[in-house]
């Protein structure tokens, strides 16, 4: 769930800096910045360094991508699991 928030709050806003995402989610520092290695693994989104600080941005194709499965799968009552690459997004009702 959070790291769909992190996607959400990147592709609405744009980029964001690590703290602003720590307030948005109301979560520490360490904990945004291990969702945020998972995304960058998954090539869901991408860092750009400014000085010291990091900031993060949707990489819009692979994030399209995942929509588009997420989307087609509502379809299907049966489907309990997404996966793109290495995210893996679940529903447990």
């Amino acid at each position: 769930e959070t790291r769909l928030r992190v996607l959400m709050f990147l592709a609405r806003e744009g980029e964001l800096h690590v703290t602003a995402l720590c307030d948005k989610l109301g979560q520490s520092q360490p904990a945004v910045s291990h969702h945020l290695a998972l995304l960058r693994v998954a090539g869901l989104i991408e860092a750009r360094r400014d000085g010291k600080h990091n900031y993060y941005s949707v990489r819009a194709k692979h994030f399209q991508r995942l929509l588009t499965e997420i989307f087609a799968s509502i379809g299907n009552p049966e489907a309990d699991e997404i996966r793109f690459e290495d995210f893996v997004l679940t529903h447990n009702p």
